[in-house]
Protein backbone atom coordinates (compact mmCIF):
# COMPACT_ATOMS: atom_id res chain seq x y z
CA UNK A 1 0.00 0.00 0.00
CA UNK A 2 1.67 3.53 -1.14
CA UNK A 3 0.09 5.92 1.93
CA UNK A 4 -0.89 9.27 0.73
CA UNK A 5 -1.24 8.82 -2.73
CA UNK A 6 -1.83 11.22 -5.16
CA UNK A 7 -3.19 11.84 -8.59
CA UNK A 8 0.36 12.83 -9.98
CA UNK A 9 1.02 9.57 -8.14
CA UNK A 10 -0.66 7.82 -11.13
CA UNK A 11 1.23 5.69 -13.55
CA UNK A 12 2.61 2.29 -14.80
CA UNK A 13 4.19 0.53 -11.78
CA UNK A 14 6.00 -3.17 -11.96
CA UNK A 15 7.86 -5.39 -9.27
CA UNK A 16 11.57 -6.23 -9.38
CA UNK A 17 13.41 -8.71 -7.31
CA UNK A 18 16.89 -8.95 -7.04
CA UNK A 19 19.81 -11.28 -5.45
CA UNK A 20 23.33 -11.89 -6.24
CA UNK A 21 22.38 -14.63 -9.01
CA UNK A 22 20.19 -11.57 -10.84
CA UNK A 23 16.73 -9.67 -11.06
CA UNK A 24 13.44 -10.65 -12.56
CA UNK A 25 10.94 -8.17 -12.74
CA UNK A 26 7.03 -8.92 -12.68
CA UNK A 27 4.13 -7.64 -15.23
CA UNK A 28 3.30 -4.26 -15.50
CA UNK A 29 0.74 -2.44 -13.81
CA UNK A 30 -1.11 0.55 -14.92
CA UNK A 31 -2.53 2.15 -11.31
CA UNK A 32 -4.78 5.49 -11.78
CA UNK A 33 -5.12 7.84 -8.34
CA UNK A 34 -8.10 9.77 -8.62
CA UNK A 35 -8.64 12.83 -6.45
CA UNK A 36 -10.75 15.99 -6.52
CA UNK A 37 -10.55 18.35 -9.65
CA UNK A 38 -7.98 20.91 -9.81
CA UNK A 39 -9.80 24.72 -9.35
CA UNK A 40 -10.51 27.14 -11.83
CA UNK A 41 -9.24 30.34 -11.22
CA UNK A 42 -10.35 33.89 -11.47
CA UNK A 43 -8.97 34.83 -14.95
CA UNK A 44 -10.79 31.72 -16.56
CA UNK A 45 -14.14 32.98 -15.33
CA UNK A 46 -15.51 35.52 -18.09
CA UNK A 47 -18.90 37.06 -18.60
CA UNK A 48 -19.53 36.35 -22.68
CA UNK A 49 -22.86 38.34 -22.25
CA UNK A 50 -24.22 40.26 -19.62
CA UNK A 51 -27.22 42.89 -18.68
CA UNK A 52 -28.46 45.00 -15.94
CA UNK A 53 -29.24 42.18 -14.20
CA UNK A 54 -27.96 39.19 -15.27
CA UNK A 55 -24.64 37.75 -15.87
CA UNK A 56 -23.90 34.22 -18.88
CA UNK A 57 -20.21 32.96 -17.72
CA UNK A 58 -18.14 30.78 -19.24
CA UNK A 59 -15.08 29.10 -18.22
CA UNK A 60 -12.94 26.18 -19.25
CA UNK A 61 -12.94 22.49 -18.26
CA UNK A 62 -10.20 22.51 -15.25
CA UNK A 63 -8.04 18.59 -14.50
CA UNK A 64 -10.67 15.98 -13.50
CA UNK A 65 -8.63 14.35 -11.05
CA UNK A 66 -9.19 11.36 -13.32
CA UNK A 67 -12.37 11.06 -12.36
CA UNK A 68 -15.37 12.59 -14.37
CA UNK A 69 -16.07 15.58 -13.15
CA UNK A 70 -20.33 15.48 -12.04
CA UNK A 71 -21.16 18.77 -11.79
CA UNK A 72 -19.95 22.85 -11.31
CA UNK A 73 -21.45 24.75 -8.22
CA UNK A 74 -21.55 28.45 -9.17
CA UNK A 75 -21.74 30.90 -5.84
CA UNK A 76 -21.76 34.55 -5.62
CA UNK A 77 -22.41 37.96 -3.67
CA UNK A 78 -22.00 41.46 -4.13
CA UNK A 79 -18.14 42.62 -3.79
CA UNK A 80 -16.88 43.42 -0.56
CA UNK A 81 -20.06 42.49 0.77
CA UNK A 82 -19.97 40.12 4.72
CA UNK A 83 -23.04 37.96 3.07
CA UNK A 84 -23.04 34.32 2.43
CA UNK A 85 -22.54 33.65 -0.93
CA UNK A 86 -25.77 32.58 -2.62
CA UNK A 87 -26.03 29.50 -4.70
CA UNK A 88 -26.55 29.58 -8.02
CA UNK A 89 -28.02 26.31 -10.06
CA UNK A 90 -25.88 24.03 -10.84
CA UNK A 91 -24.54 22.67 -13.85
CA UNK A 92 -23.61 18.90 -14.96
CA UNK A 93 -20.00 18.09 -15.59
CA UNK A 94 -20.43 18.45 -19.44
CA UNK A 95 -21.73 22.01 -18.90
CA UNK A 96 -18.91 24.95 -19.05
CA UNK A 97 -21.60 27.91 -18.63
CA UNK A 98 -24.50 29.09 -16.86
CA UNK A 99 -26.65 32.27 -16.83
CA UNK A 100 -26.94 34.13 -13.09
CA UNK A 101 -30.28 36.19 -12.91
CA UNK A 102 -31.75 38.91 -10.71
CA UNK A 103 -28.55 41.21 -9.93
CA UNK A 104 -28.37 45.04 -9.27
CA UNK A 105 -27.44 46.88 -12.09
CA UNK A 106 -24.07 48.09 -12.91
CA UNK A 107 -22.69 46.10 -9.65
CA UNK A 108 -19.21 44.00 -8.78
CA UNK A 109 -20.00 40.55 -7.92
CA UNK A 110 -17.63 37.94 -6.17
CA UNK A 111 -18.36 34.58 -8.40
CA UNK A 112 -16.86 30.96 -7.52
CA UNK A 113 -17.11 27.71 -10.12
CA UNK A 114 -16.00 24.70 -8.32
CA UNK A 115 -15.76 21.87 -10.09
CA UNK A 116 -16.83 18.35 -7.98
CA UNK A 117 -15.97 14.60 -8.74
CA UNK A 118 -17.10 11.54 -6.99
CA UNK A 119 -14.04 12.26 -4.45
CA UNK A 120 -15.04 15.50 -3.66
CA UNK A 121 -14.90 19.26 -4.36
CA UNK A 122 -12.21 21.03 -5.87
CA UNK A 123 -10.55 23.68 -3.28
CA UNK A 124 -11.59 27.22 -4.19
CA UNK A 125 -9.70 29.79 -5.61
CA UNK A 126 -9.75 33.39 -5.26
CA UNK A 127 -13.41 34.60 -6.54
CA UNK A 128 -13.64 35.81 -9.84
CA UNK A 129 -14.85 39.93 -10.12
CA UNK A 130 -17.02 40.70 -12.64
CA UNK A 131 -19.52 43.86 -13.33
CA UNK A 132 -23.16 43.86 -14.54
CA UNK A 133 -24.16 46.46 -17.48
CA UNK A 134 -25.71 49.51 -16.65
CA UNK A 135 -28.84 50.17 -16.41
CA UNK A 136 -31.95 52.68 -16.09
CA UNK A 137 -31.39 54.76 -13.09
CA UNK A 138 -33.81 55.61 -10.80
CA UNK A 139 -35.16 59.11 -10.75
CA UNK A 140 -33.75 62.42 -9.15
CA UNK A 141 -34.18 62.53 -5.46
CA UNK A 142 -35.26 66.04 -3.37
CA UNK A 143 -36.30 67.82 -6.68
CA UNK A 144 -36.84 71.68 -6.24
CA UNK A 145 -37.77 74.69 -8.27
CA UNK A 146 -37.12 78.69 -6.98
CA UNK A 147 -38.23 81.33 -9.35
CA UNK A 148 -35.87 83.93 -10.29
CA UNK A 149 -37.59 86.27 -12.62
CA UNK A 150 -40.00 86.35 -14.71
CA UNK A 151 -38.36 84.43 -17.45
CA UNK A 152 -36.16 81.99 -15.24
CA UNK A 153 -36.48 79.59 -12.65
CA UNK A 154 -33.43 77.51 -11.17
CA UNK A 155 -33.73 74.20 -10.27
CA UNK A 156 -32.11 71.73 -7.98
CA UNK A 157 -32.19 67.98 -7.26
CA UNK A 158 -30.31 64.83 -5.65
CA UNK A 159 -28.41 62.30 -7.13
CA UNK A 160 -30.68 59.03 -7.72
CA UNK A 161 -30.58 56.52 -5.09
CA UNK A 162 -29.84 53.98 -7.70
CA UNK A 163 -27.96 55.37 -10.39
CA UNK A 164 -27.23 51.85 -12.08
CA UNK A 165 -24.31 53.30 -14.25
CA UNK A 166 -22.38 56.37 -14.43
CA UNK A 167 -24.85 59.42 -14.79
CA UNK A 168 -24.41 60.85 -18.08
CA UNK A 169 -26.62 63.69 -17.89
CA UNK A 170 -30.02 65.12 -16.27
CA UNK A 171 -33.00 66.02 -18.06
CA UNK A 172 -35.42 69.06 -16.59
CA UNK A 173 -38.66 69.09 -18.50
CA UNK A 174 -41.25 71.55 -17.91
CA UNK A 175 -44.71 71.84 -19.28
CA UNK A 176 -46.51 75.28 -20.05
CA UNK A 177 -50.29 74.43 -18.43
CA UNK A 178 -52.07 76.41 -20.33
CA UNK A 179 -50.45 74.16 -22.99
CA UNK A 180 -50.22 71.01 -21.53
CA UNK A 181 -52.41 68.78 -23.86
CA UNK A 182 -51.20 70.99 -27.48
CA UNK A 183 -47.46 70.66 -26.53
CA UNK A 184 -44.48 68.09 -25.90
CA UNK A 185 -42.71 69.21 -22.85
CA UNK A 186 -39.47 70.59 -23.75
CA UNK A 187 -36.25 70.03 -21.55
CA UNK A 188 -33.17 71.24 -21.22
CA UNK A 189 -30.02 68.64 -20.01
CA UNK A 190 -27.06 69.23 -17.71
CA UNK A 191 -24.30 67.04 -17.64
CA UNK A 192 -22.51 66.39 -13.95
CA UNK A 193 -24.52 69.36 -11.96
CA UNK A 194 -27.28 69.00 -9.46
CA UNK A 195 -29.30 72.37 -10.46
CA UNK A 196 -29.58 74.38 -13.17
CA UNK A 197 -31.05 77.85 -14.65
CA UNK A 198 -34.02 77.19 -17.25
CA UNK A 199 -34.47 80.79 -18.98
CA UNK A 200 -36.49 81.89 -21.80
CA UNK A 201 -39.82 81.07 -20.42
CA UNK A 202 -42.96 82.73 -20.76
CA UNK A 203 -43.91 85.78 -18.04
CA UNK A 204 -46.26 84.89 -15.30
CA UNK A 205 -46.75 81.59 -16.34
CA UNK A 206 -47.79 78.42 -14.83
CA UNK A 207 -45.19 75.66 -15.25
CA UNK A 208 -45.14 71.96 -14.48
CA UNK A 209 -41.44 70.80 -14.13
CA UNK A 210 -39.89 67.55 -13.24
CA UNK A 211 -36.48 66.02 -13.56
CA UNK A 212 -34.83 62.55 -15.01
CA UNK A 213 -31.71 60.76 -15.13
CA UNK A 214 -30.03 59.26 -18.13
CA UNK A 215 -27.53 56.58 -18.51
CA UNK A 216 -25.92 55.74 -21.95
CA UNK A 217 -25.50 51.78 -22.92
CA UNK A 218 -23.50 50.92 -26.11
CA UNK A 219 -24.73 54.45 -27.49
CA UNK A 220 -28.27 53.92 -26.38
CA UNK A 221 -29.99 56.22 -23.69
CA UNK A 222 -31.99 54.95 -20.68
CA UNK A 223 -34.10 57.89 -19.05
CA UNK A 224 -35.18 56.76 -15.37
CA UNK A 225 -38.48 57.88 -14.16
CA UNK A 226 -39.59 61.15 -13.49
CA UNK A 227 -38.72 62.50 -10.19
CA UNK A 228 -41.74 64.23 -7.78
CA UNK A 229 -43.01 67.10 -10.16
CA UNK A 230 -43.49 71.06 -8.70
CA UNK A 231 -45.67 73.51 -10.31
CA UNK A 232 -44.63 77.19 -10.08
CA UNK A 233 -45.50 80.48 -11.33
CA UNK A 234 -42.88 82.94 -12.68
CA UNK A 235 -43.19 86.38 -12.04
CA UNK A 236 -45.28 89.44 -13.21
CA UNK A 237 -43.57 91.47 -15.60
CA UNK A 238 -44.63 94.74 -17.95
CA UNK A 239 -47.67 93.71 -20.03
CA UNK A 240 -47.78 94.25 -24.12
CA UNK A 241 -49.76 97.00 -25.63
CA UNK A 242 -53.87 96.99 -25.08
CA UNK A 243 -55.76 96.00 -28.76
CA UNK A 244 -57.76 97.48 -30.80
CA UNK A 245 -58.05 101.21 -29.11
CA UNK A 246 -61.18 103.36 -30.60
CA UNK A 247 -63.25 105.98 -29.35
CA UNK A 248 -67.45 106.18 -30.24
CA UNK A 249 -69.60 108.56 -30.26
CA UNK A 250 -72.32 108.70 -27.96
CA UNK A 251 -75.34 109.91 -29.97
CA UNK A 252 -76.78 113.27 -28.63
CA UNK A 253 -73.82 113.92 -26.16
CA UNK A 254 -71.73 116.43 -27.55
CA UNK A 255 -69.10 116.54 -25.21
CA UNK A 256 -68.34 113.22 -24.50
CA UNK A 257 -66.73 109.82 -26.11
CA UNK A 258 -66.53 106.18 -24.91
CA UNK A 259 -63.06 105.10 -25.27
CA UNK A 260 -63.08 101.07 -26.13
CA UNK A 261 -60.18 98.36 -26.01
CA UNK A 262 -59.45 95.10 -25.54
CA UNK A 263 -56.63 93.49 -22.63
CA UNK A 264 -53.22 92.63 -24.20
CA UNK A 265 -52.45 89.74 -25.94
CA UNK A 266 -49.82 89.21 -23.42
CA UNK A 267 -50.57 90.75 -19.72
CA UNK A 268 -47.49 89.15 -18.29
CA UNK A 269 -49.63 89.73 -14.85
CA UNK A 270 -52.77 90.81 -13.07
CA UNK A 271 -53.62 94.03 -14.99
CA UNK A 272 -53.93 96.59 -11.60
CA UNK A 273 -55.10 99.71 -14.19
CA UNK A 274 -55.16 101.02 -17.32
CA UNK A 275 -54.64 104.55 -18.77
CA UNK A 276 -56.14 106.55 -21.39
CA UNK A 277 -54.53 109.01 -22.94
CA UNK A 278 -56.05 111.33 -25.44
CA UNK A 279 -55.93 114.75 -27.39
CA UNK A 280 -57.98 116.78 -29.70
CA UNK A 281 -55.92 115.87 -33.37
CA UNK A 282 -56.37 119.31 -35.70
CA UNK A 283 -55.09 120.77 -34.10
CA UNK A 284 -53.71 118.76 -31.44
CA UNK A 285 -54.45 119.78 -28.22
CA UNK A 286 -53.73 119.11 -24.81
CA UNK A 287 -52.83 115.81 -23.94
CA UNK A 288 -55.25 114.83 -21.33
CA UNK A 289 -55.51 111.01 -19.49
CA UNK A 290 -57.55 108.92 -17.15
CA UNK A 291 -57.20 106.22 -15.41
CA UNK A 292 -59.55 103.04 -14.75
CA UNK A 293 -59.33 99.60 -12.80
CA UNK A 294 -57.59 96.47 -14.71
CA UNK A 295 -61.02 95.43 -15.07
CA UNK A 296 -62.44 97.51 -17.45
CA UNK A 297 -62.23 97.57 -21.35
CA UNK A 298 -63.70 100.97 -21.92
CA UNK A 299 -64.70 104.24 -20.23
CA UNK A 300 -66.40 107.41 -20.90
CA UNK A 301 -64.18 110.59 -21.51
CA UNK A 302 -65.94 113.93 -21.10
CA UNK A 303 -65.47 117.92 -21.07
CA UNK A 304 -64.21 117.11 -24.62
CA UNK A 305 -65.18 119.31 -27.91
CA UNK A 306 -68.04 118.94 -30.32
CA UNK A 307 -67.85 117.52 -33.53
CA UNK A 308 -64.03 117.32 -32.78
CA UNK A 309 -61.82 113.76 -33.88
CA UNK A 310 -59.17 113.36 -31.04
CA UNK A 311 -56.39 110.53 -30.63
CA UNK A 312 -56.40 107.83 -27.79
CA UNK A 313 -53.91 105.53 -26.60
CA UNK A 314 -54.28 103.35 -24.06
CA UNK A 315 -51.32 101.72 -21.42
CA UNK A 316 -51.85 98.61 -19.20
CA UNK A 317 -50.22 98.40 -16.07
CA UNK A 318 -49.16 95.29 -13.57
CA UNK A 319 -46.06 96.29 -11.84
CA UNK A 320 -44.61 97.96 -14.53
CA UNK A 321 -45.79 99.97 -17.38
CA UNK A 322 -46.36 98.28 -20.94
CA UNK A 323 -46.38 99.55 -24.18
CA UNK A 324 -48.65 102.32 -25.41
CA UNK A 325 -50.86 100.69 -27.45
CA UNK A 326 -51.53 101.90 -31.31
CA UNK A 327 -53.45 105.25 -31.84
CA UNK A 328 -57.28 105.17 -31.91
CA UNK A 329 -59.57 107.72 -33.18
CA UNK A 330 -62.74 108.65 -32.15
CA UNK A 331 -65.30 111.92 -32.90
CA UNK A 332 -67.67 113.55 -30.34
CA UNK A 333 -70.90 114.19 -32.04
CA UNK A 334 -72.11 117.20 -33.48
CA UNK A 335 -73.29 120.43 -31.32
CA UNK A 336 -75.35 123.87 -31.54
CA UNK A 337 -72.82 125.95 -33.77
CA UNK A 338 -71.89 129.93 -32.10
CA UNK A 339 -72.91 132.64 -33.89
CA UNK A 340 -72.04 133.83 -37.65
CA UNK A 341 -69.70 136.47 -38.00
CA UNK A 342 -69.38 139.65 -39.36
CA UNK A 343 -72.64 140.29 -40.15
CA UNK A 344 -72.64 143.10 -42.33
CA UNK A 345 -75.78 144.54 -43.78
CA UNK A 346 -76.42 147.46 -47.10
CA UNK A 347 -78.98 148.92 -49.17
CA UNK A 348 -79.45 147.20 -52.07
CA UNK A 349 -82.36 149.19 -53.43
CA UNK A 350 -85.36 151.13 -51.83
CA UNK A 351 -86.82 148.13 -51.33
CA UNK A 352 -84.23 145.51 -50.39
CA UNK A 353 -80.69 144.87 -48.02
CA UNK A 354 -77.80 142.79 -48.62
CA UNK A 355 -76.41 140.95 -45.71
CA UNK A 356 -72.87 139.55 -45.86
CA UNK A 357 -71.56 137.40 -42.68
CA UNK A 358 -68.87 134.52 -42.25
CA UNK A 359 -69.34 130.87 -40.58
CA UNK A 360 -69.19 130.42 -37.06
CA UNK A 361 -66.11 130.69 -35.51
CA UNK A 362 -67.17 126.75 -34.02
CA UNK A 363 -69.58 124.94 -36.36
CA UNK A 364 -69.70 121.85 -34.01
CA UNK A 365 -70.77 120.04 -37.14
CA UNK A 366 -71.40 120.05 -40.82
CA UNK A 367 -73.25 123.25 -41.16
CA UNK A 368 -76.83 122.83 -43.12
CA UNK A 369 -78.09 126.43 -43.24
CA UNK A 370 -78.58 129.81 -42.19
CA UNK A 371 -81.93 131.03 -40.70
CA UNK A 372 -82.44 135.00 -41.03
CA UNK A 373 -84.64 136.68 -38.68
CA UNK A 374 -86.15 140.05 -39.33
CA UNK A 375 -89.32 141.81 -38.96
CA UNK A 376 -90.90 139.21 -37.33
CA UNK A 377 -90.06 137.34 -40.17
CA UNK A 378 -87.34 134.62 -41.56
CA UNK A 379 -85.76 133.66 -44.10
CA UNK A 380 -83.87 130.29 -44.85
CA UNK A 381 -80.27 130.02 -46.60
CA UNK A 382 -79.00 126.88 -47.68
CA UNK A 383 -74.97 126.67 -47.83
CA UNK A 384 -72.59 127.63 -50.31
CA UNK A 385 -69.80 124.71 -50.74
CA UNK A 386 -66.55 125.40 -49.80
CA UNK A 387 -67.19 129.18 -49.24
CA UNK A 388 -66.70 130.93 -45.79
CA UNK A 389 -68.25 134.06 -47.06
CA UNK A 390 -72.32 133.99 -46.83
CA UNK A 391 -74.79 136.38 -48.93
CA UNK A 392 -78.74 136.98 -48.99
CA UNK A 393 -80.79 139.80 -50.43
CA UNK A 394 -83.71 139.95 -48.65
CA UNK A 395 -87.00 142.20 -50.36
CA UNK A 396 -89.08 144.59 -48.37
Amino acid sequence: MVPNAMTSDSGHYFCRASNPAGSVESSRYTITVQGPPSRISPSQIVAVTKTDSTLVLRWPAPYDGNSRILQYKISYRERGSSDQYQDATPQDGKTLTTTISGLKAFTEYEILVVAENIEGLAQNSMPATLKTATGVPSSPRDFLVDVKSSTSVVARWNAPAEPNGDIKYYRVYYEDQGRAKRATPQFKQFAGASSGTISSLGKYTNYRLYARAVNELNGKELEGPPSDPKTITTEEDAPSEPRNVKGETIPDSTETLRAVWETPTDPNGKIRNYTVFYQSKNPPGILMNKTVSGDATSTILDNLAPYTTYTLEVQAYTIDYGLLSTPGEGTTDQGRPSAPRYLNISASSTTSVSLRWTEPLSPRGELLQYTIFYSGQKHTVGKEINKKMWRSTLQF
